[in-house]
């Protein structure tokens, strides 16, 4: 937030998110895990994909149930697809002392933006290579592991 010259009315909306937002967030996703379990595991099913998730929904509420899960599905993988790439962009910058942020336009942070752009390019190549990507998040969690001490350099 220092960064940002994050004011007390930016501190509202955070503690907003964290006191609502995260219980909401943990409480739906204990729902997910317990309709999953109550309708897939007496039936023998384990999940093995994505699309498998629906299954529940789809039982309890049928067509409408399963547009609800394609929006949801779509939602959530674009948001975390966007997060990773935003984040990719902010460390690259931040690292380099590049101009960064929502703040400045592309023009005036190019670098930040063109991180961010890449990094969703090699995320979807990555998607459209077939590679496994549960092995492709087992290798980037070791290398982050790795780079990690590099991340507080230069000091």
């Amino acid at each position: 937030g220092i960064e940002e010259r994050w004011s007390r009315k930016d501190l509202i909306t955070e503690r907003v998110n964290v006191f609502l937002g995260f219980p909401l967030g943990g409480l739906l996703a204990l729902s997910i895990m317990t309709g999953a379990a109550l309708v897939l595991h007496p039936e023998g099913i384990a999940v093995d994909h994505l699309s498998q998730v629906a299954l529940p929904v789809v039982v309890s509420l049928g067509k409408v149930g399963f547009a609800f899960v394609l929006l949801g599905v779509f939602a959530a993988t674009f948001g975390a697809a966007l997060e990773t790439a935003l984040s990719c962009g902010y460390t690259v910058a931040q690292y380099f002392g590049w101009t960064w942020g929502k703040t400045h336009a592309p023009r005036a942070a190019a670098r930040f933006h063109l991180i961010v752009i890449v990094s969703l390019l090699v995320g979807a190549m990555l998607v459209l290579t077939g590679i496994d990507p549960i092995k492709v998040t087992e290798y980037s969690l070791v290398f982050a592991a790795v780079a990690l001490p590099l991340t507080y350099l230069p000091i």
